[in-house]
């Protein structure tokens, strides 16, 4: 068995969404838990 090939189409197109994610520079971002949660509360 081959544990370092990802073979599902969804979580490789999860992780792609990700990465795009992280490269949009309008995203905001956190830098406490606090932060993040208010992040995430809106």
């Amino acid at each position: 068995m081959d544990y370092w090939k990802i073979t599902n189409i969804e979580t490789m197109s999860s992780i792609d969404e990700g990465i795009d994610d992280m490269k949009d520079p309008h995203l905001k971002s956190a830098s406490s838990y606090n932060e993040l949660e208010d992040l995430l509360n809106e």
